[in-house]
């Protein structure tokens, strides 16, 4: 599995095209972004319970993209994880990976300008 590693900004909404190695159309895909604190977002498909395509999408029989809503990495540590499972149609884990994922400070902060 191949991840991009050029920092993302904390709490800017965070989408990250992935390539796997083997085909894993039909494949459940779990992520877990977090920071060794009390910081923690999991993702899936929509075929696992409470997932959904605005998650993780599965774009080509090799390709996924994991998509992180805005704000929801605001708090993290700069130097967090991410760790992502790919299991096929009968239940066996594909492949478990975990990558070092690195946040930069807000690049803009919004205030009321009002």
């Amino acid at each position: 599995m191949n991840i991009l590693t050029e920092p993302k900004f904390k709490g800017d909404s965070i989408s990250l095209g992935m390539t796997s190695s083997i085909a894993i159309t039909g494949f459940e895909i779990r992520a877990e972004f977090f920071d060794g604190s009390s910081n923690s977002i999991k993702l899936a498909t929509s075929n696992v319970t409470g997932g959904s395509d605005d998650q993780i999408e599965i774009t080509s029989s090799t390709e996924f993209t994991i998509k992180v809503a805005p704000d929801l990495t605001t708090n993290f540590k700069n130097d967090s994880s991410l760790e992502i499972e790919l299991k096929n149609a009968s239940g066996t884990y594909q492949e478990t990976k975990r990558f070092d994922f690195k946040f930069q400070s807000q690049k803009i902060t919004w205030t009321n300008v009002t």
